[in-house]
Formats: structure tokens, sequence, C-alpha cells
């Protein structure tokens, strides 16, 4: 998502009643007068507003990011044992390419504080899906 800043949520709400308080709170803290600050949200979304004014917004709510999936799943008409893709699972999937290539690439695009975290949550993945590669190989080779 490029964020404006560091302190960036990884998922950041999108529910415009959520960014309204975080934008004039922001604003407020930046100096601009009520006046200013009425007027800031009518020019430009405020998601637009938090990117140029460097404010973080706040993250996507557990609920929020179920209800997102379960309406992108209904949409896609995705339905998995009678389920939909829960969020958690999407990080997961996110991190296990880049921890099978670099670890410490991981920990930095999922914001791990200390590099055993994100070990202790890919490291047996990533030795499921060597040992399969291993016995394909194996497989094939005996053929």
């Amino acid at each position: 998502m490029d964020p404006a800043n560091e302190d960036w949520p990884v998922f950041p709400t999108r529910h415009h009643a959520s960014l309204a308080k975080p934008v004039k709170e922001g604003l407020e803290a930046q100096g601009l007068d009520t006046d200013d600050i009425e007027a800031t949200p009518a020019a430009s979304t405020s998601m637009e507003v938090l990117r140029e004014h460097e404010i973080t917004p706040p993250a996507l709510s557990k609920n929020g990011a179920q209800s997102l999936m379960k309406r992108l799943c209904n949409a896609a008409d995705i339905d998995i044992d009678r389920e939909y893709l829960k969020p958690h699972g999407g990080r997961r999937g996110l991190g296990s390419d880049p921890y099978a290539q670099n670890a410490e690439l991981a920990r930095e695009l999922l914001r791990h504080e200390s590099i055993e975290t994100t070990h202790k949550s890919y490291r047996e993945q990533n030795v499921i899906e060597r040992r399969e590669r291993l016995e394909r190989a194996l497989n094939y080779s005996r053929r």
C-alpha cells in the first residue's frame, strides 16, 4: 500500500466513519483550524488526507476483516467447506513465500518485532513444503 509512514498498520481500515476521528485529530495536532479541517475532507477522501498529512489510520478490526472477507468470498462465489477465507490465512499465505526465500525479509514484510516470531510462525510450514518437494523428487527419480 506504500504507507505514508512506518506507523501505518499492515491493513488499515477503509471504514469512513472510523477514519473521520483520526483525520480531525491529526489535522488539529498539525495546527489546522476548524474551518480548514472541515474544508479538507470535502476536497479529497479521508485516506488521501491521512496519506498527504502522514497521519496514521486505524487498523482494520477483526470484525471488519471478517466482514470484508465474507463479502469478497460471496462476490467471487468462493466456499471453503461452507466457510469463507479467513484474514489470518491471507496473512500466513503472504508470509510463506518470502519466508522460504529470506526469513528476515518475511519478518520485515509482516512487521514482526523479532525474527523468532517469524520463525515460530513459518518454520513448520517451510519444513513441510521442503519435505513434500523432496518426496516428489524421490518419487520422480524412482520411475
